[in-house]
């Protein structure tokens, strides 16, 4: 049924007019298939998010194990030396300082995609609008006067 409609807007439309609607469908298209994308983006930043989250619980429960270790009685069974439990701390404290840093980077990146894109209900609306008003059945000036001058000269 809503295909029927368009048949009946499609006679009365000029070509004008016709390419108007078309360009403007494909806008709204590009719009939906980039707000599609980013709601893709999102989901992987929220799970990569959540992997990061996990790693640093694991890092730091190892850390806190490291430290149970050096500070108990140390005759234990895969004793390290002070000096081997102080690099592999090292080593651990810069993979979570790497690890917290892209956990930054992701949240700045995603605030900016909050504030730089159009969310899909704005582009709902937006086309609820452009549907509501339909500025394909607006007539400009110069169309007006094209169209009462062809009047005008067969009444003549």
């Amino acid at each position: 049924m809503p295909r029927d409609r368009e048949r009946v807007h499609e006679k009365k439309m000029s070509p004008k007019a016709m390419n108007i609607f078309g360009k403007i469908n494909s806008d709204i298209r590009a719009l939906n298939s980039s707000v599609l994308i980013l709601s893709q983006k999102m989901k992987y930043i929220v799970r990569n998010e959540k992997i990061l989250g996990r790693n640093l619980v694991v890092l730091n429960k190892r850390l806190r194990e490291m430290e149970s270790r050096s500070g108990g009685s140390g005759a234990g069974e895969g004793d390290m030396s002070p000096l081997a439990a102080q690099n592999e701390l090292a080593a651990i404290n810069s993979r979570l300082e790497e690890h917290s840093g892209a956990v930054e980077e992701i949240r700045s990146e995603l605030e900016s995609m909050k504030n730089t894109f159009a969310k899909q209900q704005d582009v709902k609306e937006m086309k609820y609008v452009l549907d509501a008003i339909n500025p394909l059945e607006f007539v400009t000036r110069k169309d007006l006067e094209e169209i009462s001058g062809k009047k005008l000269k067969g009444k003549k």
